[in-house]
């Protein structure tokens, strides 16, 4: 983790694939818990002059006559070319679909919108699930950093959509951003115990955490913004007492 700067208006925070739900139970059950802390800590942001984006993928429909979702497709044109965007070399195995649950579920696209929990505000925040709108937001907004929270850490956070941080690292090496950062606390990963390295779900999750810190970006806590404790999901019994 980095200090960083208070939150203000160079800020964009990016809620990625934060779903109503997911094709695997665990994964939905851990984003109903994780929900409500993003919008705690967008609430606090967006009231200190950060522009909220929303990326739930797949789901602009749902949005097309939202006056967020219209501030991203109006914001004027910027070429956006020349990116390095390089592959990853994960430290688990995802390559099952990371479901961790018995039975395994059955893969699909039941997500239709942004998690309910997470309050979108149509005048001042912005939808959508293309770099090339978001850029367009980013010199709208004069925006120099960025945070990154939502699911998965090691697919769409990191490498899998367009907007991912493999692509948004891309643009700070290009000398378009200044920062980017994980909210390291306010993620999950997509990965099965049962796999390589066979390590509980949490620790499969803080690997890929420290392999996105040492190889792509900064990480930094929800109560490095919002003060309190860091977030941790119910079912994170380490460390424990008894």
């Amino acid at each position: 983790m980095v200090d960083f700067k208070p939150i203000d208006g160079s800020y964009a925070l990016i809620l990625t694939d934060i779903w109503d739900q997911h094709w695997c139970k665990g994964a939905t059950k851990r984003v109903g818990e994780l929900a409500p802390a993003v919008n705690e800590v967008i609430t606090y942001a967006r009231a200190k002059g950060a522009l909220i984006i929303h990326a739930p993928s797949d789901t602009m429909e749902y949005y097309k006559d939202s006056g967020a979702r219209h501030n991203a497709e109006r914001a004027p044109f910027q070429p956006l070319d020349g990116l390095q965007v390089h592959g990853v070399d994960l430290p688990i195995d995802d390559s099952d679909g990371g479901c961790d649950d018995t039975p395994y579920c059955v893969q699909g696209t039941p997500w239709t919108r942004e998690h309910a929990a997470i309050i979108v505000d149509e005048e001042k925040d912005a939808v959508s699930d293309t770099i090339q709108e978001i850029y367009n937001l980013f010199k709208l907004k004069n925006i120099e950093n960025v945070i990154v929270m939502g699911v998965h850490a090691n697919m769409c956070i990191l490498h899998t959509r367009s907007f991912s941080i493999n692509t948004l690292v891309a643009m700070k090496n290009a000398g378009k951003l200044k920062q980017v950062y994980l909210l390291r606390d306010l993620t999950d990963t997509m990965y099965d115990h049962r796999a390589n390295p066979k390590v509980d779900h949490f620790t499969g999750t803080d690997l890929v955490v420290k392999y996105i810190e040492e190889k792509w970006c900064p990480t930094m806590l929800s109560s490095q913004i919002i003060g309190g404790l860091p977030f941790r999901f119910t079912d994170d019994h380490r460390d424990d007492a008894g």
